[in-house]
């Protein structure tokens, strides 16, 4: 049985009148380079390298000002403008995704040191602040929100961007681009909209197609192929649920609830009966089975089979036991983001396939029950073990099984 007392915090701690130090996944903050103002490109990297697919994982963050990408060059490389006297840690090239691993190998944007001043006739993007990723596992729900998104959300953090629901989210390329694994990702067209709105009120653009975005862009390009941005974050490091659930990030904090709160305030407004509107307690009504009707993956050798079989027996049983609990079967994928989110923030148990829909655990309220069915991908447990949650795993679920773990009774080997 694991379960957390409450959820976890980063402290942040002042040393000095320049330097502020943040520990995260060993992110550690540092004071600004300059290189002449707007003249100039700048940038800050933060980050220390943990353990990770391909050997140790660089974990770095960086956030540019005053740089500028070249839309012309097939390259697709980050011009970082400087007088001759820049840091040294200036990167050679950052990856984009969310601790990329098999199958979602890196994408890697280069970094270009120009040594001059920025050119005079450039456009500037007109957004003063654009976060640059590429998703990982664009077609999983769980990969989506607990890798992408959360990668996304720990980026402006970690650089304390004060309206982060107003910045405007870039990828690099179309969103099922990059795939090491001839996996079909296409569905991410239709699932990023629904999802990311949940962090952003703007849709996620393209940096390769921005020139046919004229109003976002200050000046038109006229001849120019450099769009630059008054501030560029670049990379997710290796903050993903992943680097936790295997073990590569345990014992640091994490950011998980903060995540969630932000989420649950953007969708369901201020006045929602969860803690992240400022409800004093949680309306835990609700029992819910989560059923999979339908499977994305299939015939993928990444699948975690067809979810919970005898779902309705299940659920017939715990409404005769708890009758002061709406006790029901969901199929989420069938719900908006928003619904989703605040079905969840009611619910006080939950019994889950493994795999990705599970991954609408994440807005369960503090001390809620999730049940999740074994999965040989064992870092997903791991993982929601971190959590806040008392988290059980059953190899086959029974109605008595059901209703042994909704009275916090189940066996010991289980929870």
């Amino acid at each position: 049985m694991t379960t957390t007392d409450t959820p976890t915090t980063v402290p942040v701690t002042t040393t000095s009148t320049t330097k502020t130090h943040v520990e995260v996944l060993g992110f550690k903050a540092k004071a600004n380079a300059t290189n002449g103002g707007a003249l100039y490109s700048n940038h800050d990297c933060r980050g220390t390298p943990i353990s990770g697919y391909y050997g140790v994982h660089p974990n770095r963050t960086c956030r540019f000002q005053d740089v500028c990408y070249d839309l012309s060059s097939n390259k697709g490389n980050l011009l970082y403008f400087h007088n001759g006297t820049f840091d040294t840690d200036v990167p050679k090239s950052l990856d984009l995704r969310a601790f990329s691993g098999p199958g979602n190998g890196p994408v890697n944007l280069e970094v270009q040191l120009v040594p001059k001043r920025i050119p005079d006739q450039v456009a500037v993007f007109r957004n003063p602040v654009a976060v640059l990723s590429q998703p990982f596992g664009s077609e999983n729900f769980g990969h989506t929100l607990a890798d992408s998104m959360y990668g996304v959300y720990f980026m402006q953090w970690l650089f304390r961007i004060a309206d982060p629901l107003h910045s405007q989210l870039l990828t690099l390329s179309s969103c099922d681009s990059f795939s090491d694994d001839g996996m079909d990702r296409s569905v991410c067209k239709k699932m990023m909209p629904k999802m990311y709105a949940a962090i952003s009120r703007l849709p996620v653009l393209q940096l390769d197609l921005l020139q046919t975005h004229d109003d976002l862009i200050d000046a038109p390009l006229n001849g120019s192929h450099l769009l630059c941005f008054r501030t560029l974050l670049v990379s997710p490091g290796a903050n993903s649920f992943r680097a936790w659930g295997m073990g590569w990030a345990l014992g640091r904090p994490h950011l998980y609830w903060d995540f969630r709160r932000q989420m649950v305030q953007n969708m369901l407004g201020p006045h929602c009966p969860d803690v992240a509107c400022g409800s004093v307690a949680p309306a835990m009504s609700r029992i819910i089975v989560l059923v999979k009707t339908g499977v994305n993956r299939a015939d993928s050798p990444y699948t975690t089979g067809p979810g919970i079989q005898n779902s309705t027996g299940i659920q017939e049983h715990l409404a005769s036991r708890f009758p002061k609990y709406i006790v029901e079967c969901v199929d989420a994928a069938r719900f908006s983001m928003k619904d989703q989110i605040s079905m969840m923030t009611q619910t006080a148990v939950l019994f889950s396939h493994a795999g990705g829909g599970g991954f609408v655990s994440l807005f369960l309220p503090h001390g809620a029950t999730l049940a999740l069915r074994h999965s040989i991908y064992y870092w997903e447990l791991t993982f929601f073990k971190t959590l806040w949650l008392f988290v059980c795993e059953f190899p086959n679920l029974s109605p008595s099984l059901a209703e042994r773990i909704v009275r916090k009774k189940p066996q010991q080997d289980l929870c």
